[in-house]
């Protein structure tokens, strides 16, 4: 079985180089592919991508931005293996992952499966902390870190795998975000394949996220989750109105105070020192467990609050989801999907860059064609420079198209680097250097 594992990012170089950096320590020894899809970044991993070209069969692509599913879809569609393994930009994998995935498919195969998370002693005390309310068996997240007591297991984008038999069939992620995951989990139930959870192909999850970042994201996850009741009525759990009724029941407490009944608000206060406890000693740091109940505290509210208020536009309102929560739907513009395309291949030195950049280039083809016509009926040569990234392979190609001769020198030199002649030269004054470099203290 052939492994193609997906990656979108946004703006992440950092993450694209520990991410990489750790499957080059895998102890799977059968190839694996790595497609990595940029969603429209301003900041490319395309530099990081090149160090690990010549370690890791890496494909790059960058495209517009149309969100992480969409990205997954693209690369899933890319990629040339039959099994896709999804992570997002901010894992880190464990050296053992892939073997754990290969033993449970060739024990018992399923089409699409998913693998908890963990944090590593590196990660920052905020990040464990919401590590441990998003994975802990005494939040909502304890399907997260690796419960199965559920028939059915929804993967989590972060961690996943799904063959291309189930891609194709139900192809892949809608543009809802958050909640694309069990969006196509139960798609895929509906379609007649099976989900299952790996318990041991569990990922570092670092969750680039602060406590507003982390309010936000479990607030679109609470709004999202009426949204798919909504689809999918026979799906629907009383578990998911946990955290409302967290946020109800505290309100509640709060006003039965002023008649001199604090017992529910006890009770509040017990299930804190709890959280406190068990996340200091999991941690071995009472600072952790104390932001613990930080995490707890704005999972439950932010959940909560989310999830009220979309049931409420939803379920009253009888609103539209992509009119009343349009910040969850990507607007995919297909005339947009390929407006920028950068590959690696496999295995190679040197990275082949084509942008193709449609809109501009339409508006570049009358003053081209109105300046390059001439020159080349006097015989005479244009240079084209810039930096890298600039657009130079797109221009020389859309040249080419037009039948006007081009001459790639790039491409022209790395030919020439190939002939045994010029390696050969190359290796004897790499050894010269080393004989007779500088033995001073100066940094020659």
């Amino acid at each position: 079985m052939y492994f193609s594992i997906i990656i979108p990012v946004y703006n992440r170089p950092d993450e694209i180089n520990e991410l990489l950096e750790s499957l080059l320590l895998t102890t799977y020894t059968n190839n694996f592919e790595i497609v990595i899809v940029e969603d429209g970044s301003t900041i490319t991993c395309e530099d990081t991508v090149l160090k690990y070209a010549n370690k890791l069969t890496i494909s790059y692509y960058f495209k517009a931005n149309s969100g992480p599913g969409d990205s997954r879809n693209f690369g899933m569609k890319k990629a040339k293996g039959d099994y896709f393994i999804i992570f997002d930009s901010d894992c880190i994998i464990p050296n053992q992952y892939l073997i754990e995935v290969d033993k449970e498919l060739k024990s018992n195969f399923v089409d699409c499966f998913g693998g908890p998370d963990n944090a590593l002693k590196s990660f920052s005390n905020i990040q464990k902390a919401i590590n441990f309310a998003m994975t802990s068996f005494l939040t909502t997240g304890g399907i997260r870190g690796g419960s199965e007591k559920i028939n059915k297991f929804q993967p989590r984008s972060f961690n996943m795998g799904i063959s291309k038999k189930a891609f194709e069939a139900s192809n892949g992620f809608g543009n809802i975000h958050p909640g694309e995951d069990p969006d196509l989990s139960i798609r895929l139930w509906k379609l007649g394949f099976e989900t299952r959870l790996f318990t041991n192909a569990f990922v570092y999850h670092k969750r680039r996220i602060d406590w507003d970042k982390f309010s936000v994201q479990v607030s679109k996850f609470g709004k999202a989750r009426p949204i798919l009741n909504s689809w999918y009525p026979e799906y629907k759990k009383v578990t998911f109105w946990f955290p409302s009724l967290f946020v109800i029941g505290f309100i509640i407490s709060l006003v039965l105070v002023f008649v001199l009944f604090d017992w529910f608000l006890k009770f509040y206060f017990f299930y804190f020192v709890v959280i406190f406890i068990v996340s200091s000693i999991q941690n071995r740091n009472p600072i952790i467990g104390f932001l613990s109940i930080v995490a707890v505290w704005k999972q439950f509210f932010g959940y909560g609050i989310g999830f009220l208020k979309s049931y409420f536009k939803i379920n009253v309102l009888r609103k539209k989801p992509q009119d009343a929560f349009p910040e969850l739907f990507f607007k995919i513009n297909d005339e947009q999907q390929f407006e920028q395309k950068s590959i690696i291949t496999e295995k190679q030195n040197t990275i082949q860059i084509q942008k193709s950049v449609e809109k501009v280039v339409d508006k570049l083809v009358t003053p081209i064609q109105k300046i390059v016509e001439p020159v080349i009926k006097k015989t005479k040569i244009i240079g084209l420079t810039g930096g890298i990234g600039s657009g130079k392979t797109t221009v020389a190609n859309y040249l080419q198209s037009k039948g006007i001769p081009v001459y790639i020198s790039d491409i022209e030199a790395k030919k020439v680097m190939e002939f045994p002649e010029i390696i050969s030269k190359i290796s004897d004054r790499k050894s010269f250097h080393y004989r007779y470099r500088c033995q001073c203290s100066c940094p020659h």
